[in-house]
Formats: structure tokens, sequence, C-alpha cells
């Protein structure tokens, strides 16, 4: 056999029948349908991982299509019953264990998942048992009889089961070791977010990986932030309303309705589900104002520096409530809301998911004296001691002009403005989106545009979604 030279990993779907011909296709799609399988051990793992890591991706689906789908022609040579469900035998030496239960919840068949929507439709009360297994070594297809009233027969391509040995796709990603500067904010016009599906994904995807994107020569008129967020989804309603005007206010119901200085902070993070970006739209402001420019800083940056600075204390923000709460009955719509959370937010693979700060709207702490108190507190202005240490080198302080939109990342992304006087007039309209919508629009336009503007592989923001364990169960 003659050597291949090592190129890049690709997965390639060869469909064999007959002796006719091959067909080979690149399978590109975002998620994994199935949880990872217990992987007992596979020389292959590391490549294919790195494959991941560069956003190639695998279908469960489309390798179903064919009776053989697997990298680099890597087939099965056998397949044997364990105590616990099914080991193959692939031809690099190779093995890969599933779950009796893993392998039943799986099932493909139109029984178990409705074919249009993709919809699983399969109840599982009982511990799955296999009656009979089947391998058809040519066709590469195993076939599994279960043990089950009514009686029902599974069948996974190779391709399938090769295609569990590599974990689940991690989620988004916000890189964890980028470095915030006043340079690396980006800049887009409003044009070239609604002229094309690529421009709207150049916006989006300097959120996902900046936090922040500055949006210039916007129509300077109402209901520009309502345009926006229907780019992506549609607004996030809240207590303000659906879209919501930043004008002064003799009795303000929030201080950003004042010409008081903001100090850093995040919006409604006494939501259980708090805003995940926020636009706003810079409709008129005086030129004889002074002060007031828009101040913003990344939130997971501090945190990693807080990681690195005082590891204690990170921890102890990681694992310690604190309580959120907009209390607020003399207004129109009357306020009761409490939520209790960690300042940080980090998944199992130790990556920073949500950064809370918001010190105006804090709440009497859950407890009253003790250790934790104590804890508590010395981390607690650490942090705050942190975050005004930063503001001095890592902030981004930009004096916002009509046609201006500054829009971010609320669950990373801190933000606030600096005092002002001289005139009251100033007018903002801002409006909220949801984080899973924002995550949903970019992932399909990703998806789409993906030669073109990949980059980066994906893992969690702002949801404290979780990563599969890396290693075998």
């Amino acid at each position: 056999k003659k050597k291949k030279k090592k190129k890049m990993f690709s997965f390639t779907t060869k469909t064999m029948k007959t002796g006719a011909r091959i067909v080979k296709y690149m399978i590109r799609t975002e998620y994994c349908m199935f949880p990872q399988a217990s992987v007992s051990s596979h020389p292959m793992l590391p490549t294919v991982r790195d494959a991941y890591n560069l956003g190639l991706r695998t279908s469960w689906n489309m390798a179903a299509e064919s009776t053989t789908s697997m990298p680099n022609q890597n087939t099965i040579l056998s397949v044997s019953r364990t105590t616990s469900g099914v080991e193959v035998q692939w031809s690099d030496n190779g093995k890969l264990s599933f779950n009796v239960d893993w392998l039943r919840h799986n099932c493909q068949c139109p029984d178990c998942k409705e074919p249009s929507s993709g919809q699983k439709t399969l109840s599982m009360t009982e511990k799955s048992r296999i009656k009979n297994l089947q391998f058809d070594e040519i066709e590469q297809i195993l076939k599994i009889e279960w043990a089950s009233d009514p009686p029902h027969i599974s069948e996974y391509s190779g391709g399938q089961l090769y295609d569990a040995l590599v974990e689940a796709p991690r989620q988004f990603q916000i890189p964890q070791n980028a470095v915030f500067k006043k340079k690396d904010i980006k800049e887009i016009s409003h044009a070239t977010i609604f002229e094309s599906e690529e421009g709207l994904f150049k916006w989006l995807d300097a959120l996902r990986i900046d936090g922040a994107c500055l949006v210039n020569n916007a129509p300077i008129q109402d209901d520009v932030v309502v345009d926006l967020a229907n780019a992506i989804s549609h607004p996030m309603p809240t207590i303000y309303g659906t879209r919501f005007d930043v004008k002064v206010q003799k009795n303000p119901i929030n201080i950003a309705y004042s010409g008081l200085a903001l100090p850093y902070h995040q919006d409604l993070v006494y939501y259980e589900s708090p805003p995940g970006l926020q636009f706003l739209h810079c409709l008129e402001i005086d030129s004889n104002i002074i002060g007031g420019e828009h101040i913003l800083l990344d939130g997971f940056q501090v945190a990693n520096l807080l990681r690195e600075k005082n590891p204690s204390a990170f921890e102890t923000l990681c694992t310690i409530p604190a309580r959120f709460q907009k209390i607020h009955l003399e207004r129109s719509n009357p306020v009761i809301m409490t939520y209790c959370r960690p300042h940080i937010s980090i998944n199992d693979q130790q990556e920073i998911t949500q950064f809370t700060w918001a010190p105006a709207f804090e709440g009497p702490f859950p407890w009253t004296s003790g250790h934790i108190v104590e804890s508590y507190y010395e981390a607690y202005r650490c942090l705050s001691n942190l975050i005004e240490d930063c503001s001095q080198d890592l902030s981004y302080t930009i004096r916002l002009k009509p046609g201006h939109v500054v829009t971010f990342n609320n669950r990373r992304m801190l933000h606030g403005r600096h005092q002002f006087s001289g005139s009251h007039k100033r007018h903002l309209q801002g409006i909220y989106v949801n984080i899973d919508e924002f995550k949903n629009r970019h992932e399909v336009l990703r998806n789409k545009l993906v030669e073109k503007h990949f980059s980066g592989h994906l893992t969690p923001v702002g949801n404290s979604d979780l990563t599969p364990p890396s290693s075998s169960v």
C-alpha cells in the first residue's frame, strides 16, 4: 500500500451498493443529534477532535442516508455483545463501545423519529434489552432486534456508529483568552447589515467574538433598533416594554433616565434569563452636553484576570450566589423581581459562560453572618477593585453621535455612562434580544456561509451550556 501524505482531516461519506458507483460528499451541519457514546480507545480520536474544532461536523441523519459513512475508509471488522451493550472493532484497531440504552435511544427509524420534523417520538420507560444482534460486513449495517413489546428492529450504518466517536459539539464560542482593547471593537455600517446575509453574519460574528460592535450611519428615526432585533429574530419584551427610550425624566424610574453617572453594570440581572443582546441607538445629543460618554468593559476578561490573580476569590464567586432584585412599587407597572445566582458561571470545562455584575440591583446577601459571608464579601471586594483597575486600561469609551447604535452582549459586557450636564437633550432608544435567538441566527448563517466566514470552534456563551466529558464513560 502506498503511504498517503497526511492532510487536514475531513469527513467523506462513501456510498457503496453492489459494486456500483462511489459517491463522495462533504458533510457540514451544526449540531450532533445525539449524546456521546462511550469511547474505549481510538487512535483517530485526537484527529477527529481537531477537525471538530475547525468546525467540521458530521450529521447522524446524513450518514444514515448511506449504507456506510466512514472517514478515511475505516470499516467495521466485528461487532460483539458486552454486558452493557455492544463493542465495535474497527479496521484501524480502534474500539468503540455503545451502551444498550444509548443505542435504543438513538434509533433513527420513522417509528422512533418523525421524519419531517426530526423530533423523537420514542418513549423509554424500561431498561433496553437486546434479543438478537446481526452485522452485515459487506453492507456495514448493524441490526439489533430488541426484546420489547411490540417487537422492534433498529439499524445503524458504520458511518453512524463512527460519528459517535467524536464528542458532541460545543455550542458557541466566546474566545476565553481574548483581550478586549479600545481598538478591538469593530464597526459596521447599518446598510451592510441589511444588504446581504454576509453583512448580517459579519455583525453577529463580531458580537460573538468581541462582545460588542458599533453600528454606524443608522437612520435617525424611531424603531431602528426594532429593525435590528427583527433581523435576528424579534425583540425581547421586558418590564420597560418592547422598545424603551432613554431620556432625562423628572422622576426617573431608573437612574439611566437622569444625568447621573452609570457605573459598570449589566441590565435586568434579576431576570431568571437576562437579555442576551442590548442595542442603544443615538437619536439626539446636544453638542453642548458635557460628559455622557458610553463605556464598555469585557466581563469575561475581568473574570479570567481574577482567576489568575486570586483563584480563591474566583472560586467563591463561582459557587456562592448573590441576590439581585428589582423592587419598585411606585411606578405604573409595579415590579417585585428577585433572583439568586453567582457572579460568575462556568461550565464543566471551566470556561466562563456568564458574568453578572449590577451593584445597583443587588439585594440583601442571602446569609447574614458566618464564614460564607466573610468569604463572599472578601471576594466581592477583590472583583470590585479589579473592575476599577481594568477600567483604566481595558475599557472602551465612545461619545455617541446621532446615527450610532452601540450593540453588545449583555451576558458578557459591562456597560455604563459618564455623568453629563449642560443640556438634557439626549435621546437614545434601546431594545433587547434573547441570547438563544442570537445564537440560533448566528449558527444558521454560519452553517450557510461557513466556508467564507467561519472563525473558530464553537462553545458556550451566556447561557451556561454544558459540554460533554472528554473522557470515556
